[in-house]
């Protein structure tokens, strides 16, 4: 049995829905369109929730977290209290439950690293976190190898390039792509703090979930935990993206560059040890990628 937390995010949402597994997905209340047994209704903030959400799991992916790299140092304190401690409250109840199991954290690739290099990044690389979130991303990770070592538990860290795959709303301040998508069905304008210039690794959400389902059939040693990064290892222009999408779709984007002044920035992650190790290897570019999420969401339009 798998036991993931942050189901009904959009990397959640895909996972599940692609999962050959038996698993359970913690929510706060019933949902509809999830079958009631994949449903446990609980709250992270809650121990004893979590306490009986993790019995009997062999493994735990957790992908709960509330806040984003751009909203995160608005509240340290909450972040503290609502990502970092539940999380660690949740490694160790899954750890004292399960002896032998293995506990999956996805972590960010595409804020853990220096964004001033222009070569893609390996695990191996010093991490360089810049925000309350990428801080407590990192704390996390270093906290799993802690248990690992004290409970012989497995562990395993997905460090997460740009994922992308699905239509977002348009008010969210990450996941670039699905809100770009969203933006051009609204006819709204795209708020950009970035640089055009600046360069990200986007992953496709099937991509993912391969790696999820790799890693899943094969966990490390006891006590040991790993960590993969996982992302494309192609680096594209945020304006390689925005005249992709106009192209494919044959719309004009709305832009407003609320920072002209803003450096370019470089933030790649090589795939090599994943590939080496689990002979995983995206096979989603970028382009294919963006024709498939607009060809879904133009078959939708014409329903209505």
């Amino acid at each position: 049995m798998i036991a993931i937390t942050g189901s009904t995010g959009f990397i959640g949402n895909h996972l599940c829905n692609s999962l050959p597994f038996p698993h359970k997905r913690l929510v706060r209340q019933p949902i509809s369109t999830i079958p009631s047994q994949q449903q446990f209704i609980g709250n992270l903030n809650n121990p004893v929730d979590i306490n009986n959400f993790v019995q009997q799991a062999d493994v735990l992916i957790h992908l709960a977290w509330v806040n984003n790299p751009w909203t995160s140092d608005e509240d340290i304190f909450s972040d503290i209290s609502h990502n970092l401690l539940s999380s660690l409250t949740l490694f160790e109840a899954y750890a004292q439950a399960n002896p032998q199991g293995h506990i999956i954290f996805a972590s960010s690739g595409g804020n853990m690293y220096q964004k001033s290099s222009l070569v893609s990044h390996q695990e191996s690389d010093p991490p360089h976190p810049w925000s309350s979130y990428s801080i407590n991303k990192l704390a996390v990770e270093n906290y799993l190898a802690l248990f690992c070592r004290k409970y012989g538990i497995r562990g395993t860290v997905l460090r997460i390039s740009n994922p992308y795959g699905a239509l977002l709303p348009s008010t969210r301040t990450n996941g670039l792509i699905g809100v770009i998508f969203s933006k051009l069905i609204d006819n709204s304008t795209l708020n950009i703090i970035d640089s055009l210039y600046s360069i990200r690794d986007y992953i496709h959400l099937d991509d993912l979930s391969h790696a999820f389902h790799l890693i899943i059939k094969n966990p490390p040693e006891k006590a040991l935990v790993q960590v993969f990064n996982v992302g494309s290892g192609q680096g594209t222009s945020l304006k390689e993206v925005l005249d992709t999408i106009e192209a494919i779709s044959k719309r004009k984007i709305n832009v407003n560059l609320l920072n002209d002044s803003c450096k370019p920035t470089f933030s790649v992650l090589s795939p090599k040890l994943i590939s080496q190790t689990l002979n995983w290897h995206p096979k989603i570019e970028l382009k294919e990628g963006l024709e498939k999420m607009w060809a879904s969401i133009h078959s939708a339009l014409a329903l209505f």
